[in-house]
């Protein structure tokens, strides 16, 4: 893991923050890479998505399921490691960093994405 972790570091520096860790009563270490860079990318009017209602007690108005993402084209230039605003859970990279990790790292799956 540390070498996929210097690999993304050296390729997105400013975009990850690598906390180091030690679990288990064998003081096994890993280390947890986390992306800072949020982008306000996503293009609601293209996207197929649903929202949670205006008058939702927790979350009004903000997205509550995506089908399909659109993002702007332009709000993404220079990105390459990022999360849309609004959806956190999905994790975007660049091509360049896609290439890395198909070389690098195994269980991952890439999804593409309509730009507009």
């Amino acid at each position: 893991m540390h070498r996929l972790a210097e690999l993304l570091d050296n390729a997105a520096p400013s975009a990850l923050q690598r906390v180091a860790t030690t679990l288990g009563a064998g003081g096994t270490r890993w280390e947890v890479l986390n992306v800072l860079e949020d982008r306000d990318c996503i293009n609601h009017g293209a996207s197929t998505a649903t929202y949670y209602p205006e008058d939702h007690r927790d979350r009004p108005g903000q997205l509550r399921g995506v089908l399909e993402l659109v993002l702007s084209r332009d709000s993404i230039a220079g990105a390459q490691i990022f999360r849309p605003r609004g959806w956190s859970v999905a994790l975007l990279v660049d091509e360049a960093i896609k290439n890395l990790l198909e070389a690098e790292a195994t269980g991952l799956s890439f999804v593409p994405i309509r730009l507009v």
